[in-house]
């Protein structure tokens, strides 16, 4: 995994943060700048991607912890 970096373990099992997440923050952040709708909704559009990617997560966890 030449592009992605280990950013943790959940649950026994290493997470994993691939360059191209980080190229989709930056992507949303500068959409959201170059609209003009100002820095807190930019901050609000990259926390939900965060979100988005903490929701991957756990579901990933609690899926892997029934079987």
């Amino acid at each position: 995994m030449k592009w992605s970096w280990n950013i943790g373990e959940f649950r026994g099992i290493a997470v994993y943060m691939h360059a191209t997440f980080l190229i989709l923050i930056g992507f949303i952040a500068v959409s959201h700048l170059s609209a003009g709708v100002g820095v807190w909704k930019t901050l609000e559009g990259v926390g939900f991607i965060l979100a988005l990617f903490g929701c991957v997560v756990l579901h990933e966890g609690s899926t892997l912890s029934l079987s």
